[in-house]
């Protein structure tokens, strides 16, 4: 899935240095693509159940603290930003100015998950089976959380660098220097869109794992 390119305007900066007057327009639209990609999950089958349930889970057990419970999968999933940018740059060495432009943002969120069954389990039976539905249910989560921040990260960057203020001009000496800082503004831009996701990630795992859920896996094979 790819944002396409958006039209983002940027607030024109003007320098008057004597007669001459440098004005800092975007020469070109920059574009924006932000991509959800999913590895192909791995399974793991080397944990006994006593192992899986001693590492535990990142959600909240539905059942009571004094409750004795077994864990017989565990999904992990990593999520990785990738971000790369490219820049335009336009000179006036006669005046030792020049502007910066964003051209190109590209924003990758790579989802790698794992899927850990315990070896207490045959693949044929019941209980393996009933888990392994389970589990895929979470890395199943997981893309559906990504693709909608993959959305809503395009949005964010948009509505941010259509809101910064003009790039230029500034001495030729710091352009390098400003270039940084335009990294760093996309950077927590795209920061706070991934903390809303961890969040969400948490809320909709949550649910999956939820006390009707474990019943009905708890029940299955009886």
């Amino acid at each position: 899935m790819i944002i396409e390119a958006l039209q983002i305007p940027l607030t024109a900066g003007m320098l008057v240095m004597a007669a001459d007057v440098v004005t800092c327009n975007v020469p070109d639209a920059p574009r924006i693509y932000v991509k959800p990609k999913a590895l192909p999950t791995k399974y793991n089958h080397r944990s006994t159940i006593a192992e899986l349930t001693q590492r535990g889970t990142d959600t909240i057990s539905p059942y009571p603290r004094h409750a004795v419970t077994q864990t017989g999968g565990i999904t992990a999933s990593r999520v990785e930003f990738q971000t790369s940018m490219q820049f335009q740059h336009q000179t006036y060495p006669s005046l030792g100015v020049g502007c910066v432009y964003f051209d190109e943002i590209n924003v990758t969120l790579q989802l790698d998950p794992t899927i850990y069954i315990a070896k207490d389990y045959n693949k044929r039976s019941c209980n393996y089976k009933e888990v392994l539905k389970h589990e895929k249910q979470h890395v199943k989560v997981d893309k559906i959380v990504l693709n909608k921040y993959a959305r809503k990260i395009g949005e964010a960057l948009r509505l941010s660098i259509n809101n910064a203020p003009g790039r230029g001009p500034y001495p030729l000496t710091r352009l390098e220097d400003i270039q940084t800082d335009m990294e760093a503004y996309v950077a927590s831009v795209i920061k706070t869109q991934q903390s809303l996701m961890e969040e969400e990630r948490f809320r909709q795992q949550q649910g999956v794992d939820s006390l009707e859920e474990y019943e009905r896996i708890r029940q299955a094979c009886d």
